[in-house]
């Protein structure tokens, strides 16, 4: 979801909002692919002058905690090794920032 709102004739201000669900079941769950049910906010701006335009914009990712507490992944070198399970708690969040120049011609 997300929406975009005029200011004036030169300025836009943008947000959006995505939410994702976790398609891996906790018994299949290995930390190697991170996933878990998620959300995103997303702020940003356009400024527009004559030719030009700049973006910019600023997003935050939130992954929910995930426990991880089977056997995916204890196979090692033909063999089974308790500690490669890599059982425990997992936590994710990240933070992106973008800019843009765009000239009309």
């Amino acid at each position: 979801m997300g929406g975009r709102y005029r200011l004036n004739d030169r300025v836009h201000l943008l947000a959006g909002y995505i939410r994702g669900e976790d398609p891996i079941p906790d018994d299949t769950f290995d930390p190697i692919v991170t996933d878990s049910p998620h959300y995103a906010l997303t702020f940003g701006t356009e400024i527009d002058y004559k030719k030009y335009r700049w973006s910019f914009s600023y997003a935050y990712q939130n992954w929910g905690d995930r426990s991880k507490n089977n056997s995916v992944g204890a196979e090692f070198s033909g063999g089974t090794i308790a500690d490669a399970r890599a059982n425990g708690k997992y936590e994710a969040a990240s933070h992106f920032l973008a800019a843009s120049f765009t000239y009309v011609f």
